[in-house]
């Protein structure tokens, strides 16, 4: 069948979630032992480990509710694994993403979380700590950039077949949502941004602009212009109108969301001392950038591209390593 994507209620997604960590009890890997393993360890030692839990950590973008908050904590509480809600700390992804750096830096530190859903901003004291911590959660990540590219440079490549029907149409396309809108437009939710992605990979013309979307991206690193054929016409889209369409959109929601992380905690962008850059966004050249002129003195980190992927899992893990910040 094919994989629609569902529009599913936080008390319904904290169930899965319940039954995910289920198998985590100690007398489901006694009567599984092979059901979760993991490289470093040995069946017994991982159990044996499980049984020594005292704390639970779960990260979530910044903008998910308390609500929703509310019924993944009920979740981890019904599998047994923890007995107290005290035991459980949630860490929005940037703040997870930044405990992944090795060593941690040291001063105010701006976090930008390029993700797929969402960007997301950051700003940390460390190592006194959160003090001032400031998140703001921008609705564009990597899927509203090629859903964009789509809507705003292939989508008018498509000839017009039929005089009484739209390109659209003919084609069983989705009308998309216009990217200068995009983070702004609250209406369109990540549900919506999902379903939309869904009913492009259901028409043949749909997937093949998926992935001619991810070439451009890919090609706009190094190159001026791309080149699409349809059907038995060459199109050459030039990177000034990536730069146009897209990129400039995204860069001006990128610049206010800084300045408002740091016009809230009264820092000119001159008290920044790091800036870490993380998610499938980071290592685009144009990601760095279009933050490299707001802050021209300023160090900036990247996770390691091979980690990248992992750095919300590798920040949680170390994140008890740091008792003092944690405390």
């Amino acid at each position: 069948l094919p994989r629609f994507p569902l529009r599913i209620s936080p008390a319904a997604l904290a169930q899965g979630l319940g039954v995910l960590l289920s198998q985590l009890s100690a007398p489901v890997l006694e009567a599984y032992p092979h059901r979760c393993t993991t490289a470093d360890l040995s069946p017994a030692e991982l159990r044996q480990a499980l049984r020594q839990i005292t704390g639970v950590i779960l990260s979530c973008p910044s903008h998910f509710s308390a609500d929703y908050r509310s019924h993944l904590l009920q979740a981890v509480l019904h599998t047994g694994i923890v007995s107290q809600s005290s035991q459980i700390i949630f860490l929005e992804e940037p703040i997870a993403a930044l405990f992944s750096q090795a060593p941690l830096p040291v001063g105010e530190v701006l976090v930008v979380h390029g993700g797929y859903s969402r960007t997301e901003i950051g700003l940390f004291n460390l190592p006194q700590g959160a003090t001032h911590p400031s998140l703001i959660s921008l609705n564009c990540g990597q899927l509203a950039l090629t859903q964009g590219v789509i809507r705003e440079l292939l989508y008018p490549l498509l000839p017009q077949t039929d005089p009484h029907r739209s390109a659209l149409e003919t084609f069983h396309l989705p009308a998309l949502s216009p990217f200068a809108n995009w983070a702004i437009d609250e209406v369109q939710t990540l549900f919506q941004t999902q379903t939309q992605h869904w009913q492009l990979e259901q028409a043949p013309l749909g997937k093949i602009l998926i992935q001619a979307a991810a070439r451009l991206q890919t090609t706009f690193d190094t190159q001026s212009q791309f080149s699409l054929r349809i059907g038995q016409q060459t199109h050459i889209v030039p990177a000034s109108d990536w730069q146009r369409c897209i990129l400039s959109p995204y860069q001006r929601w990128i610049e206010q969301g800084i300045h408002s992380v740091l016009e809230r905690n009264a820092l000119s962008p001159e008290a920044i001392e790091y800036v870490v850059t993380t998610g499938s966004l980071s290592h685009r050249p144009w990601f760095r950038a279009i933050l490299q002129p707001l802050f021209p003195h300023t160090q900036f980190l990247e996770v390691p591209r091979v980690e990248s992927p992992l750095a919300v899992g590798f920040g949680l893990a170390k994140f008890p390593l740091y008792g003092a910040i944690v405390s």
